[in-house]
């Protein structure tokens, strides 16, 4: 998947998903320092495009693929 795609895909998946998610416990099982993931929720920060990868990864390797059991 191209770059821009990856980031449009969790950005959106994030912010869909914001009310079921515990962002703290997230963010550290993500290796993030505290407040990433909240200041791009609360306070429309931009996500680098590591930290993109590494939630997309977690995003399709992690939970998508518990859900096809």
């Amino acid at each position: 998947m191209r770059k821009r795609a990856k980031r449009i895909f969790v950005e959106k998946w994030l912010t869909q998903h914001h009310d079921i998610l515990k962002i703290k416990p997230l963010e550290l099982k993500l290796g993030f320092h505290l407040g990433a993931i909240q200041k791009f929720l609360k306070e429309n920060r931009s996500l680098s495009d590591e930290r993109i990868n590494v939630i997309y990864d977690f995003i399709t390797d992690g939970i998508c693929e518990n859900t096809n059991n």
